[in-house]
C-alpha cells in the first residue's frame, strides 16, 4: 500500500513538473556553461532589469505557461540574468542588450545562435526555440539553407528556416515553401505566399502556370488571390530582363507568358490602355519585344522591320477618336473637367492622366530608337511623324507626353509642328486644367524659346 501511494505521489510530483512554467538555473554563468556542455544543450538567456515593463509582462504571461515550461525546460538550460545587479552588468559588456528585455540562446562555448530584443507571446517563444534547435541541429544557416536546396528538409523545417532567415533570405525561404506545396496547395485561395513571391524560378513558375490552368478557374476572387498576383510577379520580372538587357530571361519570360495562352482568364489589357501600376504583363508579345529592342539597343535590323509592322497595327486597332470614347476615358474626363479647381492632383485627375500615357510613352520611345538607325529619308521623317502625332493624340493632358512630342518633332527637322504640339498642350493647361503653376507654365515659354531659335 506504501508503495502504490508512493507510486502515485510520484506521478503525480511528474506531471506538476511538465505542467508548470520554465525552471531558470540557479548558480553562476560559469557553472552554467558547464553544464551546457556536459549535456550538450543550448542555453536560453532573459536578460532584465527591474524597472522593465515588458519584462514583467514576460515574466507573468509567458514563462509560467505549462507550453513554454514544457518545451524549454525539456531542450534548454534556462537562466536569468539582472543586467544591473550581480553579474548582470559584466554580463551585458560580452553579450549586449540593446534594449530589456533581451533574450540569447547560447551554445556551451559561449557563442550566440541566436538573439532578439522585446517581448513575445508563447507560441513565438516556442517558436523561436524550435528554431534555434533546428538551425543548432543543421550547423548553422548555410548549411540549413543547403538542404533546403537539395530538396530534403520537412516543411516544418522550412517553414522555421523562413522565421529564422534574415530579409535578404526570404525569397528564398518563400519559394522552398511554394515547392514544397502540391499544385492544389499552390494555387489554393488561403496560399499566404501569393503576395510575397519575388525570387524568380522557371520551374516553379512552370508549375504555378500549369497549376492554375488546370484548376479552371476564372472567377474574381479566384483571379484576385491567385492569378493576379502571380502575373504581377512575372511583370515585375519582365521589368528587370528589359532593364538589365538580359535576353535569355526575357526570352525565358515570353515563353513563360505563352504558356499561359491556355488560361481562359485574363491576360490582356490591350496595350493602348495600359497602366503602369498593373505592370507589362497584360501587353502583346510585340509590345515587349519592342521594349526590350529599343531598352538594349541590341537588333537594330529587327527593331526597324517590329516597329513598322506593330504602329500599323496599333494605330488601326486603336483609333485616336474611339480611344477617346471610352466609356472610363470620358467619365474621368467629365469629372475632372467639371471639377477641375478641386480635383487636380487628386486621385481621379491622376487616373484619367495615366490613361494611354504608359503606351504613348512607349511609343515615343521606339521612334526616338527607329530614327536613330533608319535613313534620314522623307518617307522616314513621314513616318516617324505620325507616330510621334498619334502618340501626343493618344494623352495630350499628361504634360510629359507633349513635351516629348515637340522633343521628337523637332529632332526630325518638324520645328512648326514641334511648336505647335507645344501651343496645344499650353492652351489645354491653362484653360481646360486651370493649371497656374509658374514653373510648370514657364516650362513651355522656355522649350518654345529654344525652337524658335533652334537650340532646343
Amino acid at each position: 500500500m506504501k508503495k502504490t501511494l508512493l507510486l502515485v505521489a510520484a506521478l503525480f510530483y511528474f506531471v506538476g513538473l511538465n505542467a508548470q512554467g520554465v525552471i531558470f538555473e540557479k548558480g553562476t554563468w560559469k557553472e552554467v556553461l558547464e553544464k551546457a556542455n556536459r549535456e550538450n544543450k543550448i542555453i536560453f538567456v532573459d536578460i532584465y532589469t527591474s524597472w522593465c515593463g515588458p519584462c514583467k509582462n514576460v515574466a507573468k504571461t509567458v514563462f509560467p505557461n505549462a507550453e513554454f515550461g514544457a518545451y524549454y525546460n525539456e531542450h534548454f538550460i534556462n537562466f536569468q540574468v539582472d543586467a544591473e545587479k550581480g553579474e548582470g552588468p559584466a554580463f551585458v559588456k560580452t553579450y549586449p542588450a540593446t534594449g530589456y528585455p533581451t533574450f540569447y540562446y547560447i551554445n556551451g562555448k559561449g557563442e550566440v545562435l541566436r538573439t532578439f530584443t522585446g517581448a513575445k507571446n508563447v507560441h513565438e517563444f516556442v517558436q523561436e526555440g524550435k528554431m534555434v534547435n533546428l538551425t543548432a541541429k543543421y550547423g548553422g544557416m548555410e548549411a540549413m539553407k543547403k538542404t533546403i536546396e537539395a530538396g530534403k528538409a520537412d516543411r516544418e523545417t522550412i517553414s522555421l528556416y523562413y522565421d529564422a532567415a534574415p530579409v535578404g533570405e526570404k525569397p528564398f525561404a518563400i519559394n522552398a515553401m511554394l515547392k514544397a506545396m502540391t499544385d492544389e496547395e499552390l494555387v489554393d485561395l488561403k496560399n499566404p505566399y501569393m503576395w510575397k513571391l519575388s525570387l524568380y524560378d522557371k520551374a516553379l513558375c512552370e508549375r504555378f502556370i500549369d497549376a492554375i490552368i488546370k484548376c479552371g478557374r476564372t472567377d474574381g476572387e479566384f483571379s484576385h488571390a491567385i492569378v493576379f498576383p502571380f502575373q504581377a510577379f512575372l511583370s515585375d520580372r519582365f521589368d528587370e530582363s528589359i532593364m538589365k538587357g538580359d535576353r535569355s530571361r526575357f526570352d525565358e519570360l515570353m515563353k513563360l507568358k505563352k504558356r499561359f495562352n491556355a488560361y481562359k482568364g485574363h491576360l490582356l489589357d490591350g496595350d493602348a490602355y495600359l497602366i503602369r501600376d498593373r505592370g507589362i504583363f497584360w501587353a502583346t508579345p510585340e509590345y515587349l519585344e519592342l521594349c526590350f529592342l529599343v531598352r538594349s539597343k541590341s537588333d537594330d535590323a529587327r527593331i526597324k522591320e517590329l516597329a513598322v509592322s506593330y504602329m500599323e497595327n496599333l494605330m488601326k486597332t486603336y483609333p485616336i477618336d474611339s480611344l477617346h470614347a471610352n466609356p472610363r476615358y470620358v467619365y474621368l474626363k467629365n469629372m475632372v473637367f467639371e471639377n477641375v479647381e478641386y480635383l487636380v492632383g487628386k486621385l481621379p485627375c491622376n487616373q484619367f492622366m495615366e490613361m494611354y500615357y504608359m503606351c504613348a510613352g512607349t511609343i515615343l520611345g521606339i521612334t526616338d530608337y527607329f530614327w536613330r538607325v533608319s535613313p534620314s529619308d522623307k518617307k522616314t521623317v513621314k513616318l516617324c511623324q505620325s507616330w510621334v502625332d498619334y502618340a501626343n493624340a493618344m494623352q495630350p493632358y499628361h504634360q510629359k507626353i507633349p513635351f516629348g512630342a515637340a522633343s521628337m518633332s523637332y529632332r526630325l527637322g518638324n520645328f512648326k509642328r514641334a511648336e505647335q504640339i507645344l501651343l496645344e498642350s499650353q492652351k489645354l493647361q491653362q484653360e481646360e486644367l486651370k493649371v497656374k503653376q509658374p514653373g510648370l507654365l514657364k516650362n513651355y515659354t522656355d522649350m518654345l524659346r529654344d525652337i524658335r531659335n533652334r537650340k532646343l
